[in-house]
């Protein structure tokens, strides 16, 4: 089932997956063919704050927050950028956490990215149509960065 546009959802953005210099996750933040998302509002109305799931291999990792309207608004930039279709899918996946977040799968999404109709990469020198697409939703979250690992 998918998320409503209006919804925020958090994706976790690992120290290496982050940029000092920039203030804002790495493109790779946004790689994986599987892409986790949370849904703060969700964890929130139970009394769950996110930075609760920050453990484990999430220790210390910092925040990249949008909205779902966000995302396709991103997906349709990177379409006009780069040309080609993008199709995105945010849905709400409880069954497919990890044993360790189990108790939060309520509050678990994962978007599904497709790229069609794209131009050969000789004509898109700078980065395709998923290129595009991650730097813009890097440009567009609202982040708190990584805990830095001596003050934790």
């Amino acid at each position: 089932m998918p998320l409503p546009p209006e919804d925020t959802v958090c994706r976790f953005v690992r120290r290496g997956d982050w940029s000092e210099r920039e203030g804002r996750p790495k493109p790779g933040a946004f790689k994986q063919p599987e892409l986790s998302f949370w849904h703060p509002g969700r964890l929130q109305a139970k009394g769950v704050r996110l930075e609760a799931l920050q453990f484990d291999s999430l220790q210390g990792s910092g925040q990249a927050l949008l909205t779902v309207e966000q995302i396709h608004e991103a997906a349709r930039g990177a379409e006009q950028k780069r040309g080609g279709v993008l199709r995105v899918a945010l849905e709400w996946r409880p069954d497919t956490v990890g044993d360790a977040w189990r108790q939060w799968s309520y509050a678990h999404a994962e978007m599904d990215i497709e790229a069609m109709e794209e131009p050969p990469p000789e004509e898109n020198r700078d980065g395709g149509l998923m290129s595009a697409f991650r730097m813009i939703l890097c440009q567009q979250a609202r982040c708190h960065p990584p805990q830095d690992p001596a003050s934790a």
